[in-house]
C-alpha cells in the first residue's frame, strides 16, 4: 500500500523545504559535475513545489508583495533623498538671506519712544486735518463736536503734564 493511505488522518505531512543550497563556482572542477549538482538541487525545488501547489502559490504571492513593498520603499527613499538634496542650496540661501536683512532687535524702551513719537505725529497731523476741515465747514473753533485740547485722546502721550482734575467734585470730611 502507498504511504498517503497508511497515514493517520491527524498526522500532518512534511512541508520542510527541501536543501536547495547551490554548489560554490569553483572554475577549476568539472564544469559537468556543476551543472549536474545544480540541476539536481532544482528538480528537488521543483518536486516540492508541485507536491504542495497551494502553499507554494501562497509563498510566491507573499514573494512578490513583499518585493513591490521593497521596491516602493526604495523608489520613495530615493525621490525623498534628491528631493532634499535639489533644496537644500536654496535653503540655505534663503536662510542666510533672512539673517542679512533682519535687523537687530532694539530695545524696548527705544521701540516704545519710538511709538509715542509716531502717535504724537499722527495726532497732530490728525488736529491739522481737523482745522482744515473746519475752515472748510465754516465751523466754529468750539464746536462740541470735535475734542478740547484737554481731552484725554488729543493729548499728547508725551506731555508730562496731567489734566486738570474736575472741579464740581469737592471732597467734604464727613462730621
Amino acid at each position: 500500500m502507498p504511504d498517503f493511505m497508511t497515514a493517520s488522518p491527524l498526522t500532518m505531512p512534511d512541508l520542510t523545504l527541501p536543501d536547495l543550497t547551490f554548489p560554490a563556482f569553483d572554475p577549476f572542477s568539472d564544469s559537468l559535475d556543476t551543472v549536474v549538482d545544480s540541476l539536481a538541487t532544482v528538480q528537488n525545488g521543483l518536486a516540492w513545489v508541485m507536491a504542495h501547489p497551494y502553499l507554494s502559490l501562497a509563498i510566491a504571492l507573499f514573494s512578490l508583495g513583499l518585493l513591490q513593498l521593497l521596491a516602493d520603499s526604495v523608489k520613495r527613499l530615493l525621490k525623498t533623498a534628491i528631493a532634499i538634496i535639489l533644496k537644500s542650496p536654496l535653503l540655505l540661501l534663503q536662510w542666510l538671506w533672512q539673517k542679512a536683512i533682519t535687523p537687530a532687535p532694539e530695545s524696548t524702551e527705544a521701540r516704545l519712544a519710538q511709538v509715542l513719537q509716531r502717535l504724537d505725529s499722527l495726532r497732530q497731523e490728525q488736529d491739522a486735518l481737523l482745522n482744515e476741515l473746519r475752515t472748510l465747514l465754516d465751523l466754529p473753533k468750539t464746536d462740541p463736536i470735535t475734542r478740547s485740547p484737554d481731552h484725554p485722546i488729543t493729548r499728547s502721550p508725551l506731555s508730562t503734564t496731567a489734566p486738570p482734575a474736575p472741579a464740581d467734585e469737592a471732597v467734604s470730611p464727613r462730621s
